[in-house]
């Protein structure tokens, strides 16, 4: 039907009347009413009916033409109707009589037919009245129910409705509290009433309507059948005769919103008292999350509510900006709170152009910077790699100015933050797919903190740079590349081994036929590890960015030049930047814990996999714990183990981290602690990932440190992987040379006995390793087996007596010295000796790991104390692996207690989520309490949460499901207020699991792929695993397409050219 056609119905004309009076018969299906009216007409004298015609006239004339003719029909019901000359216009007639309510179109449209429908935007609508009547319909209502968005449905309002039990949308009481409200009403006195007429009742005689009810069931105070208020409800025997109940529609003014709002007046005229106050301003705007919705938690509100409680927030931030000025204390904070919340309701010019503002402003402000970089480099519409680049650059030099001027105190916190955006610059390099330069970077930094010529120690920034560009640019190998003598040979000889040829990729055009084949190559070549190549490479030609000039990492390595920067913090994050674990490095001013609750820098096993790799359950999707030495050697490097394992050039990787291990345990440093530590972590990383060359490397460390107790007890460990007994000798003959060490390398012998004890608990010989360390302790070779411990009473209390007060003199000595990780030993220690020596009772020990977690936390000894709750950890799980009796209520009270002090942990969650499982009801509870504060999650909580619903919902009594999973992710990652909404682990996770239950619908996984595109631009590696596993026809080949095109348009890196293709 053509748009400007109008249809032209025979009802819009005005009939015919007819001259004559005929009488007729009326129609039998005319309405009661209609027939009513009739008969009342017929009555009436012809003046009478002269005068309604009149009075119809005119009520007529103010109506449209269609709406008289509803009128006329419906007050002159005698009116007849035209003859018809032709009997089937006569049955016409009969089948479609007019009635009271619409006008029958006999003439109709042709384009009815046509179509099958009428023109609906043609046709006049109905015209409300109000309470559902309609406009020239006097009898009839609008019957909402049986209504929807194509048809009117019209009931007569003379019968009663029949009442479905839906409720109605305006008048149910939706979100309102449904618990009953009660008041109390106060007695009235015993006291007689002296007023004059007081004991007077007016009794009025109210209407009686026509079907009233007898009045005595009336004064009973019941409500009889008949009565309109229905059915009888029998009074609640609950609810006292002295409390009135009060309904839940007026509760407008509740206790709780009115101490609300006096709190809102008081914080206010404390905000307009103090106007240079900001702690006054930030107060009344967390408040209003109260205002929006009393008594309900942030995180609990709709987008829509959140978005109104940003607006109010910004109106106070507006109002103390005002009174906040430039250069005042508390501006800075205020300009970022404002930007916290103007994100949720402004768009994205206006948020850029509110961030240069600020930045203009403050531009030497390490918070407005540090969350600029998360604005630039989160943007889904606005990324740019060159522009969220020079961002990170930019502030770099900021902290390195403000670290020049620093004093003491405050040079530490600026240089810690000065590593994290290292750390976050070159993960986001990686990301993008530049590894190259992210990996020259590194090799340059470690270069100048680590192998710097000593002649250049107090030479200039200008002066040591010009050097070791010349050293770069020399070709010659640099650390982590084989046969590398590092810096500061080449500059006092000028010689240097030449580099390597690294290995060629494929050629950059080969086999390229198809968008899917190209993610295929580009998936290949991103997933290796290639190091930076020679210019002499041929891929230095076809692919420049494969060849990293100095002039290419001059701008990042310059702010970081300094020597106030400590060297073995460039060690710690270049372990997290390669997935390493981390090394708990002294006096380093860092907590690697913080980086791995970090979003943008949480690491996951197998984060190198694709989406397609099967996810497992049992391993903890994001691992968070405290390093201690055990742990180190029994699965610390696991993680990277299994990453090796499915990567190609898997050998280029472990020989590149290697070398460099080698290297930095090589300098001359090796003789401070630190230099312990790192020898011990490279016998670890052998012991793990090439364990044939252990042995060899563990001998030539401790021949250049003979008498330290920490490396013997580091080879004995790597021997006990799979040689128990060649580590017990180890041990013995450290032992055995306790008297011939120097006196500074006494405290270290805790470490022998600590890890001698718990490898021989661990194999299940509990009675041997409790009589060794009787033993070692008294100074007696002699073993006095446990089983003889009845006819020697007296000596083995003795001897456990002298055993418990040497290692407790220990403990206080080595606390006082500030060796926490040497106190948290001997501490785990005194509690496996009460554990062992009281019938396995976990009450004794439980008690002592709690008295020294107070000890140490009144120095704030706290990676000490997270440490010490591992080692209690430990200890639970052997009680609970060799079902020995136990109470879980306890035993989950005693981990919720260590939760609450460190949540992120992920040794404890493990934990309680297994102890857990056996009381659902009481899990159910402290989940419930958790939802409260979902908002303030970390990305390591997270994960846990959904790594325990994935695990759930593989049984099926557990009650969760595949939605309840989709749920936790989308609460995650989707929510408008998730800080971890731009965790890449977090997105590979889902991506895992609904490729794993998609089967052959891969619809929620392409929905989950296009959401992670939005959240994650600067990953080329989400992009073209996408394109590798959609490219068989779930993406089409215009969406593969604007897949590539958007790599380009967001400046990542592509290594395959396929232009030929679109």
């Amino acid at each position: 039907m053509a748009s400007n056609a109008v249809p032209k119905f025979g009802s819009f004309k005005p009939k015919t009347k007819s001259e004559s009076k005929q009488d007729s018969k009326p129609d039998s299906r005319s309405s009661g009413r209609s027939s009513h009216h009739k008969a009342k007409e017929r009555s009436l004298p012809d003046d009478g009916r002269t005068r309604r015609r009149e009075h119809d006239d005119s009520h007529g004339r103010q109506t449209s033409s269609l709406d008289k003719k509803h009128a006329e029909a419906l007050w002159e019901p005698e009116r007849k109707h035209q003859k018809l000359t032709d009997a089937p216009r006569a049955a016409e007639l009969d089948e479609f009589e007019e009635s009271t309510q619409f006008i029958v179109d006999r003439r109709g449209d042709a384009k009815n037919a046509v179509y099958g429908s009428l023109h609906r935007y043609n046709i006049p609508a109905y015209h409300r009245t109000g309470y559902g009547n309609v406009i020239g319909g006097l009898s009839s209502k609008i019957d909402r129910e049986a209504s929807d968005g194509k048809e009117v449905s019209l009931v007569s309002s003379l019968k009663p409705r029949v009442r479905s039990n839906s409720s109605r949308v305006l008048s149910s009481k939706y979100g309102k509290d449904s618990e009953t409200k009660l008041r109390f009403i106060t007695a009235q006195s015993d006291q007689a009433d002296d007023r004059p007429g007081s004991d007077f009742i007016e009794i009025t005689r109210a209407k009686r309507r026509e079907h009233d009810y007898d009045g005595a069931d009336d004064q009973s105070g019941s409500v009889d059948y008949r009565s309109i208020d229905g059915k009888a409800k029998a009074n609640d025997p609950s609810i006292d005769d002295d409390l009135e109940v009060v309904d839940s529609d007026d509760n407008a003014s509740t206790d709780l919103e009115l101490r609300t709002r006096q709190e809102s007046a008081v914080l206010s005229k404390k905000a307009k008292a103090n106007p240079k106050s900001l702690e006054a301003w930030l107060a009344l705007a967390e408040h209003q999350s109260k205002l929006v919705r009393p008594g309900i938690d942030v995180s609990s509100l709709t987008s829509s509510e959140r978005r109104t409680l940003a607006d109010l927030r910004l109106s106070i931030f507006n109002e103390a900006s005002k009174h906040i000025s430039p250069g005042t204390a508390g501006r800075e904070s205020l300009l970022s709170a404002m930007v916290d919340e103007g994100r949720l309701v402004w768009d994205n010019a206006k948020l850029a152009s509110k961030w240069k503002e600020a930045l203009v402003e403050q531009n030497s402000s390490v918070l407005l910077w540090a969350k600029y970089l998360n604005f630039v480099q989160d943007s889904q519409s606005n990324f740019r790699y060159e522009t969220c680049k020079h961002a990170y650059v930019e502030c770099l030099n900021i902290l390195h100015r403000a670290c020049e001027s620093a004093n003491d105190a405050s040079r530490p916190e600026i240089s810690r933050i000065q590593i994290y955006l290292l750390l976050r610059f070159t993960v986001f390099v990686r990301g993008a797919g530049y590894d190259e330069l992210a990996i020259a970077i590194w090799q340059a930094l470690i270069e100048m903190h680590f192998f710097a010529p000593s002649s250049l120690s107090s030479a200039g920034v200008s002066e040591r740079l010009s050097s070791l560009e010349e050293f770069w640019e020399s070709e010659v190998a640099r650390v982590g590349e084989e046969n590398s003598l590092g810096w500061a040979k080449y500059h006092d000889s000028g010689e240097g081994t030449p580099r390597e040829s690294q290995p060629a990729v494929k050629d950059k055009t080969v086999l390229c036929n198809s968008l899917q084949n190209f993610a295929d190559e580009e998936n290949t070549l991103g997933s290796a590890f290639l190091l930076p190549a020679s210019t002499y490479d041929d891929d230095a030609v076809t692919d420049p960015f494969r060849c990293v000039m100095f002039s290419d990492i001059r701008e990042v390595i310059e702010p970081l030049s300094n020597t106030k920067i400590q060297s073995w913090s460039i060690v710690e994050s270049f372990f997290h930047f390669m997935r390493l674990p981390a090394i708990s490095l002294q006096s380093i001013h860092l907590d690697a814990c913080e980086w791995q609750r970090d979003s943008h820098l949480a690491t996951s096993p197998g984060e190198n996999s694709s989406f397609a790799a099967t996810p497992q359950p049992e391993r903890c999707l994001l691992p968070c714990r405290r390093e201690m030495t055990a742990i180190l050697f029994e699965d610390g490097f696991d993680a990277l183990k299994s990453d090796l394992e499915q990567q190609p050039m898997r050998d280029t990787k472990l020989r590149f981290l290697d070398r460099v291990l080698e290297s930095l345990g090589s300098v001359s440093t090796l003789n401070t602690p630190n230099g312990e530590l790192l020898a011990e972590y490279y016998i670890a990383f052998k012991a793990t990932l090439l364990p044939t060359e252990t042995a060899k490397a563990a001998k030539r460390i401790l021949k250049q440190r003979p008498s330290s107790m920490r490396l013997y007890n580091a080879y004995a460990l790597a021997e006990g992987r799979s040689q128990m007994a060649k580590a017990l000798e180890i041990w013995s003959a450290a032992l055995s040379l306790q008297r011939r060490i120097e006196s500074n390398q006494h405290h270290d012998l805790i470490y022998l006995w600590h890890s001698r004890f718990i490898c021989q608990v661990k194999s299940g010989d509990e009675r041997g390793a409790l009589q060794l360390l009787l033993d070692t302790a008294n100074g007696n070779k002699e073993c006095i087996g446990v089983e003889d411990q009845s006819d020697h009473a007296s000596e083995f209390s003795t001897r456990q007596l002298r055993l418990l007060r040497r290692i407790e003199e220990d403990l206080d000595r080595l606390y006082l010295l500030g060796r926490f990780e040497h106190a948290v030993l001997c501490a785990d220690l005194l509690a496996w000796i009460s554990y062992l020596t009281t019938e396995n009772n976990t009450d004794r020990p439980l008690h002592i790991y709690s008295k020294y977690s107070a000890k140490f936390a009144r120095d704030k000894g706290s990676i000490a104390i997270e440490q010490l709750h591992q080692c209690k950890v430990r200890l639970i799980q052997t009680h609970l692996e060799r079902h020995r009796p136990h109470k879980p209520s306890v035993l989950q009270q005693e981990l919720e207690d260590s939760l609450e002090l460190f949540p992120d942990n992920s040794v404890l969650l493990e934990l309680h989520a297994r102890i857990a499982t056996q009381d659902r009801i009481r899990a159910l509870v402290r989940e419930q309490k958790a939802t409260s504060s979902i908002s303030s999650f970390s990305v390591v909580q997270w994960a846990f949460k959904i790594g325990e619903e994935i695990r759930r919902s593989a049984h099926e009594t557990s009650g969760s499901t595949s939605n309840t999973v989709r749920a936790a992710f989308s609460n995650a990652l989707l929510r408008n207020d998730s800080t971890v909404s731009h965790s890449p682990a977090l997105w590979l996770a889902w991506s895992r699991y609904e490729f794993a239950s998609a089967g052959t619908n891969m619809q929620r996984a392409r929905s989950v792929f296009l959401d992670g595109l939005r959240y994650l631009p600067w990953m080329k590696s989400w992009a073209i695993q996408g394109m590798k596993l959609f490219g068989d026809g779930t993406l089409s080949q215009s969406e593969m397409k604007q897949l590539y095109e958007l790599l380009h348009e967001r400046g990542l890196r592509v290594r395959v050219d396929v232009e030929k293709l679109l």
